[in-house]
């Protein structure tokens, strides 16, 4: 699973961090040829 999180850093401080979204991408099938994924958002 690969897991995208983005986020605002004012001033590029970490101290008012909000999260603007997540995004996920999961494998759910295949072999090493073919494969298939799902979106979580």
């Amino acid at each position: 699973m690969l897991k995208i999180t983005a986020e605002l850093l004012p001033s590029g401080s970490s101290a008012g961090r909000r999260t603007v979204g997540t995004v996920e991408i999961v494998n759910i099938g295949g072999d090493a040829a073919y494969v298939s994924y799902a979106i979580r958002v």
